[in-house]
């Protein structure tokens, strides 16, 4: 069982930051993707050069922090900076507390992400067309259903973005 597992080894930085790497590639990149490390280590035991993984972190616009409960750590340090993140070292447990409360608030927008907003709003009933009888269709989600084939129908909900009848 996982309680009587020996925790002995070191631990290795660059893997958690592949992980996490895998992780917050597929977020859109107008969100928040950012790394918060909290490390008790003075070393780390990593597979190959870190310098790899901390650059191409750099080009995926993901930012590292690093809260080490120990002494300040040079790979550490530059992780954060090459990233456009904070290290701290923690002097107490007060300080600790400030450090990671510090990580709560994301990071202001960069001015030069884009992001677009999509116009949406609630289907609507559709029984008359100004004072007519609505024309008879058939609604969007049905139309290829050989299962359950579409009826033509004078009511339904259409959508005020495209006026399809679903």
């Amino acid at each position: 069982s996982l309680a009587n597992v020996s925790l002995t080894s070191e631990p290795s930085l660059q893997n958690g930051l592949d992980l996490a790497l895998k992780s917050l590639k597929v977020v859109p990149s107008h969100a928040s993707r950012e790394i918060v490390i909290i490390m008790g280590s003075l070393t780390t035991c990593d597979p190959v050069d870190i310098n790899i993984t901390i650059d191409e972190l750099k080009k995926e616009g993901i930012r590292c922090s690093v809260i080490s409960l120990s002494a300040e750590i040079h790979v550490a340090r530059y992780l954060t900076q090459q990233t456009m993140g904070t290290f701290g070292a923690v002097l107490d447990d007060a300080h600790f507390r400030d450090q990671l409360m510090s990580q709560v608030d994301p990071p202001p927008a960069a001015k030069t992400q884009h992001n677009s907003l999509i116009r949406m709003g609630f289907p609507h009933t559709k029984n008359e067309v100004e004072g007519k009888d609505a024309p008879l269709s058939m609604c969007m989600c049905h139309i290829e259903n050989l299962e359950e084939p579409s009826e033509l129908t004078t009511t339904g909900h259409h959508c005020p973005q495209c006026n399809s009848k679903y």
